[in-house]
């Protein structure tokens, strides 16, 4: 488990729409051989945000347990949040994963992940935040425990030219249990910890399908001193200094990108131009019928028109745009309540998204960051939540009414007294001729030019919003974003 920091910074890095809070700590209750013990200070553009732990030990059983925490306070808006989740494995000796357990709160409701083997498949359930959840999912052939993945990787060496792939278990989301990296080893360079310079060995990985390159450093011996991700570093430490008090840092200030140039009236026109550049090559970006994304080099040149709303609602029965999924809840029977009472006897499809939208954003009245990623019925009993609440809401109330939508992850414009700044953000699309931006959040129907779409997502499962996560991270990765028209 080389990479288990990545499944705590997904989250971290959308912030704008995504939080966590409350776990628990690693098992005291029996003794065993410890195998691995290490533990990282996590810094978020050299601001230290948290810690991060891995205790792999031996039980009296035999069975080898990994237990792997991820701990961070921040603040965002001056609101407190902790992310903090614990994730226990079990293998056995062969490095077949037996069981596994994670514990979060990504909602008022906390969450418990349980996995175990059952032949060549785990079976899996999810309870917490909405309805007990069950999924079957095939193990892939490679996939091994987290000590067996240490032995291998230790085993292959660190030489200059090493190349393998690996399978890991991370199950941050109940439909997508699995990553896989490609890793290569790239030659030896001197690498400061502390006040000691070492030579290290330099080890490079990217998720399958590719992603954002993960960044590490190894001593000799094998043992990771550092490791970063699109802004995102781990440094080694003691257990002393990484449990120590640090103090919250504003995550706004640290994720948020700041153009060059300045949009007028952001929220009133609907048509924007933006140069996307980066010194890491040009980030991924996905299709979006109003967004046209010219690629020259390391630069984006990205065009947004968003169109009238025109054309007839088209779906076949099984559209996935207006069918149930895990957040977006649209045949829960008090959605489907104040969907109805909210549109009353307006037929026409487009003056309802009108009305939910406006509906969304005088509802959700405690605009609460702390309120993690909840689900549709979640936001409809509580009416509390950021971008994310009020986007699930907004996309569960028009699905129940037959408008097809899905959610949008990306960049959006915003003026302050401290200056333009472009933030992570989350809104809609519905679908009439084409597909159009909604923005309960602003309490917009056809939501302005002023974003940049990311990652749209066929529905709001959780493998599909972790795939969005993925988008997004490159994002983070020293991107610089120029207003072309003011």
């Amino acid at each position: 488990m080389r990479f288990g920091m990545r499944w705590g910074v997904g989250y971290l890095l959308v912030l704008t729409c995504f939080q966590l809070a409350s776990c628990q700590e690693p098992r005291k209750d029996r003794p065993a051989e410890v195998l691995l013990r290490e533990y990282f200070l996590v810094k978020l553009k050299g601001t230290r945000i948290g810690t991060y732990s891995r205790i792999i030990q031996r039980t009296p059983s035999g069975q080898i347990e990994s237990n792997i925490s991820f701990d961070i306070s921040v603040k965002r808006f001056n609101q407190a949040l902790s992310v903090t989740r614990h994730l226990v494995i079990q293998e056995n000796e062969a490095g077949q994963i037996d069981s596994f357990e994670m514990r979060l709160s990504q909602s008022a409701d906390p969450i418990v992940i349980r996995g175990s083997r059952t032949n060549g498949n785990f079976r899996v359930t999810q309870t917490g935040a909405g309805p007990r959840v069950q999924n079957t999912s095939v193990i892939p052939p490679d996939l091994l425990g987290p000590w067996k993945t240490e032995l291998k990787q230790r085993s292959l060496g660190f030489a200059e030219g090493t190349q393998y792939r690996i399978t890991v278990l991370n199950p941050t989301a109940i439909d997508a249990l699995f990553e896989s990296y490609e890793i290569k080893l790239t030659g030896k360079r001197k690498f400061v910890l502390g006040n000691q310079e070492t030579e290290v060995a330099v080890m490079r990985a990217n998720t399958i399908p590719a992603g954002a390159e993960e960044l590490t450093f190894l001593s000799n011996e094998g043992n990771i001193l550092y490791q970063e991700v699109a802004g995102y570093s781990m440094e080694r430490s003691d257990e002393p200094t990484s449990r120590a008090n640090y103090s919250s840092s504003e995550v706004i200030d640290l994720l948020l990108v700041k153009p060059e140039g300045r949009l007028e009236n952001p929220r009133f026109r609907f048509e924007a131009e933006f140069s996307v550049t980066s010194d890491q090559g040009a980030p991924s970006i996905e299709a979006s019928p109003y967004q046209t994304v010219k690629v020259d080099g390391k630069t984006l040149a990205v065009r947004i028109k968003v169109p009238e709303p025109t054309g007839k609602i088209t779906f076949a029965a099984q559209d996935p745009y207006v069918q149930p999924d895990f957040y977006i809840t649209s045949k829960d029977p008090n959605i489907v309540r104040l969907a109805r009472a909210a549109v009353g006897n307006e037929k026409d499809p487009w003056k309802q998204v009108e009305i939910l939208s406006r509906w969304v954003y005088t509802s959700v009245k405690k605009k609460d960051s702390s309120v993690g990623y909840a689900t549709a019925s979640e936001v409809a009993r509580d009416l509390t939540g950021d971008c994310t609440e009020h986007s699930v809401l907004f996309a569960a109330l028009a699905r129940s009414l037959g408008i097809p939508t899905r959610i949008v992850t990306g960049l959006v414009y915003l003026d302050s007294a401290a200056g333009s700044a472009m933030i992570f953000h989350q809104w809609v699309e519905v679908r009439f001729a084409t597909w159009i931006p909604v923005d309960p959040t602003f309490g917009l129907a056809r939501a302005d030019a002023g974003r940049i779409v990311i990652a749209p997502v066929s529905s709001a499962s959780q493998a599909e919003m972790k795939r969005a996560e993925r988008a997004i991270i490159e994002w983070c990765n020293g991107v610089r974003v120029k207003v072309i028209s003011e």
